[in-house]
């Protein structure tokens, strides 16, 4: 499972986009997934253009493993960080890789530990124009809003495809 940790790693590194495409169509089953606060992809060209997407917000940043790899049953949880080549990491995370019988990835669930402040933001939904975020108040004026006599309750909106 390590080798697979690696190349996987080695995916995000990769900054020549067709020998990225190569490495992700050797490491990636057609049908994986990634999922982080960030980011949702499904199939290689979604996994493709999320891992471009964080080279352009950290240009020269690479990942590296930041510890054992700890696997079982086609499945494997690991620490990572990301910074400078060489550097103490600026963001720290760890992730979920399950792979299927040929050992490919099928799924990855990703979680931010640390990150540098401003330049990630784990929001409640998607994005602007999330359902789940529209109308947001603070506790106190939904807590008075419910208890507000002959005042019908909202229900927030379900959350779309979009939704991470």
């Amino acid at each position: 499972m390590n080798d697979v940790i690696d190349r996987y790693l080695a995916c995000w590194n990769e900054t020549d986009p067709a020998a990225r495409r190569k490495l992700i169509d050797e490491v990636w089953a057609d049908d994986a997934r990634y999922i982080d606060p960030l980011a949702e992809a499904h199939g290689r060209d979604e996994i493709d253009a999320t891992i471009a997407a964080a080279q352009r917000q950290f240009p020269g940043f690479v990942f590296a493993l930041a510890g054992p790899v700890y696997a079982h049953h086609r499945q494997a949880r690991f620490t990572w960080g990301l910074g400078p080549e060489g550097a103490e990491p600026l963001v720290i995370g760890f992730d979920v890789a399950v792979t299927d019988h040929d050992s490919k990835i099928v799924d990855v669930l990703g979680f931010l530990d640390t990150a540098i402040a401003g330049r990630l933001s784990a929001a409640p939904g998607c994005g602007p124009g999330c359902p789940r975020d529209r109308g947001r108040r603070s506790r106190e004026s939904r807590t008075a809003a419910r208890s507000a006599p002959g005042r019908p309750r909202r229900r927030r909106p379900a959350p779309s495809r979009r939704c991470r």
